[in-house]
């Protein structure tokens, strides 16, 4: 789910790449700007997490073995 920055952060003709570039670098690696707007993505919940790695799990115990006993991926 991705969702918008409140209102107060909302530039009127969107956001520049000076104002970016003016930004903290924690600001920048945590926000995403699609068409001049500020998108944030949060961080995926646990639940999420543990998924991904039962399906990492999973598929990796599926793919064919290479030369010297290791599983691909």
């Amino acid at each position: 789910m991705v969702t918008a920055l409140p209102d107060w952060m909302d530039l009127a003709d969107g956001l520049t790449a000076e104002h970016y570039d003016a930004l903290p670098e924690d600001i920048c690696r945590s926000i995403e700007i699609v068409d001049g707007a500020i998108v944030v993505d949060p961080a995926p919940r646990r639940l999420h997490q543990d998924i991904c790695r039962r399906l990492a799990t999973a598929s990796r115990s599926c793919a064919p073995a290479r030369p010297g006993g290791r599983r691909s991926g």
